[in-house]
């Protein structure tokens, strides 16, 4: 499948964050004007470490300007868990894992070595994607392109 790109509809999904719990990215939408959601290719791998914590600091930042957050990585969920709960996050790290990268491969950022593309999307209230940003695998996405989308979403209001 193809990257999803600004003006496409973000699919759906429901993604396990330990034992009996999940998020669900409609749930997410009905509550907040806007979801960021961040691909990170490995849990405790040091690249995505810092894109994580990047994330991690600008938290309250999305939240004044109408956005949650729901991270996603390909690995066990007691991996991601674990990980989400070493680096103390304030969003949820959900595991995309069984089926392996199924989220990831409906997004277009999974790749066949069983790890996703570093990749954020921007959604709004009707999963309409207003910002597609994919990043090559060792590089950070950092957090700028979000929060300046962001801002023009919120000034064009």
């Amino acid at each position: 499948m193809d990257q999803l790109s600004v003006g496409d509809t973000a699919p759906d999904f429901e993604l396990p964050v330990g034992p009996g719990e999940s998020v669900r990215l409609s749930d997410k939408l009905a509550h907040h004007e806007h979801a960021v959601i961040a691909f990170f290719p490995a849990a405790w791998s040091p690249v995505c470490g810092d894109a994580v914590l990047v994330l991690e600091a600008v938290a309250d930042e999305l939240r004044r300007l109408g956005a949650c957050i729901v991270g996603i990585c390909p690995d066990n969920f007691w991996s991601t868990r674990a990980w989400a709960e070493h680096l103390g996050l304030s969003f949820p790290l959900a595991s995309d894992f069984e089926p392996k990268g199924k989220v990831a491969r409906s997004y277009g950022v999974f790749h066949d070595e069983g790890i996703c593309q570093p990749a954020q999307f921007i959604v709004d209230e009707a999963r309409r994607v207003e910002m597609a940003h994919i990043v090559p695998l060792g590089k950070s996405p950092g957090a700028h392109m979000i929060l300046k989308r962001l801002e023009e979403l919120r000034s064009r209001g």
